[in-house]
């Protein structure tokens, strides 16, 4: 067998691959003939009474906007049947780019030996937080909806995720990271009033040391605004990353951006961190918090960042920008760890991370990061079909 052969053949393997991160083991489906339209979708390929919601959980109410685990899966299928087979090989074969500098690496760890501690919130914080919440969420909603043009879509998988979950079952939120501004400030824009002035159901948020956690009062405040701290190039050993699974573990609501870090131009891959993060949850709930995937674009215009030195160009906001957010459906990672998770189990589990352990870390990472791609297309088609705006090519090589 030729060299092009070989390479064809290890492509098209690696792809399989990537497929089987969403639940199948056939082959690597054919590009979809374009003619049957935007919203093809393939069959499901396996019969199941188990709801996106999990259906061993109990259920306050019954859920508007999710549908059920079938309609999800298919709805995943159909977008990775409808990306080019070109682009398909491209996810499952680029390698792991993160984009962190070595001088930036050298600034983040100088900075996390400066971190001031601060005492963690006292249950859900309460009417402090409610305030914080209020007063960002009003700005938020000023600078996002009146001096710039916010557009969102299908939020509905999010706020019944968040409002209609139980008590006990935790939700994992998570997208790109773009700009400074993307937490709290274009996630509180995208929240209804109700959500956003409830301190029980807002979300949980990870601050890195080297940004967040330097001076005592801004430490106290963010807390109060329910962020916690994460150590950027602290791995995945840090204490930080078990105290943000037991808010899963409570039923809480976690949002996390599993680039791990701002990138303006392109998109990184999610870090193996994640998936400890679910694995550690996995391991004492023996069942997974809902995972609702999100992806923006615009905000990175609000607050743009030099390509360089990844530092602010201006330290006020620009005005006048349009900003695109879309939810998508819940994903279903149980294979994965129906699959992976007994020999992580046996090897000590999360507490050794241990190469099967890792494994399952890397295989959560890498289903994370092509489902942010895969939504990126999505919007990039929206937006150009209903406000005809070019976002850029939907499905971008990075």
């Amino acid at each position: 067998m030729g060299d092009s052969a070989q390479s064809a053949q290890s492509v098209s393997a690696q792809a399989a691959a990537r497929w089987r991160l969403f639940g199948h083991s056939r082959s690597v489906p054919k590009e979809v003939d374009k003619s049957q339209g935007s919203d093809t979708q393939d069959s499901i390929g396996s019969q199941t009474t188990e709801t996106c919601t999990d259906a061993s959980q109990p259920q306050k109410a019954a859920f508007v906007a999710i549908p059920d685990e079938a309609t999800c899966r298919s709805a995943w299928e159909g977008r990775w049947d409808r990306s080019p087979e070109a682009w398909r090989n491209f996810v499952s074969m680029n390698p792991k780019v993160f984009g962190i500098t070595e001088t930036e690496d050298q600034k983040i760890r100088q900075k996390n030996n400066t971190y001031v501690p601060t005492p963690p919130l006292s249950g859900n914080g309460g009417l402090g937080t409610s305030m914080i919440s209020g007063i960002v969420g009003s700005f938020s909603k000023v600078l996002m909806t009146m001096l710039n043009d916010l557009h969102l879509y299908r939020m509905d998988f999010l706020y019944d995720a968040i409002e209609h979950r139980s008590d006990t079952h935790g939700l994992l939120t998570f997208s790109n990271h773009q700009s400074v501004m993307d937490d709290p400030f274009l996630l509180a824009a995208a929240l209804p009033s109700r959500i956003l002035l409830n301190p029980k159901l807002l979300r949980w948020g990870l601050c890195s040391l080297d940004v967040c956690f330097q001076n005592a009062l801004v430490g106290r405040t963010l807390r109060l605004g329910k962020a916690m701290p994460i150590q950027r190039r602290g791995g995945i050993h840090q204490s930080f990353l078990r105290s943000a699974a037991e808010k899963l573990i409570n039923g809480d609501w976690v949002h996390i951006y599993p680039e791990g870090r701002i990138r303006q131009v392109g998109m990184g891959y999610a870090k193996r961190g994640v998936g400890k993060l679910l694995a550690m949850a996995f391991e004492a709930r023996q069942g997974l918090p809902l995972i609702v995937p999100l992806y923006h674009e615009g905000i990175e215009k609000v607050m743009p960042q030099s390509p360089g030195t990844n530092t602010l160009e201006k330290p006020v906001p620009r005005v006048g920008k349009r900003l695109f957010v879309l939810a998508g459906e819940p994903i279903d990672l149980s294979h994965i760890f129906h699959r992976l998770m007994p020999d992580c189990q046996a090897a000590g589990g999360t507490k050794t991370d241990a190469s099967p352990c890792l494994r399952l870390y890397e295989e959560i990472a890498d289903s994370m990061a092509i489902t942010m791609r895969l939504l990126r297309a999505e919007l990039r088609r929206k937006v150009r079909l209903e406000e005809d705006i070019d976002l850029g090519e939907p499905y971008e090589f990075s």
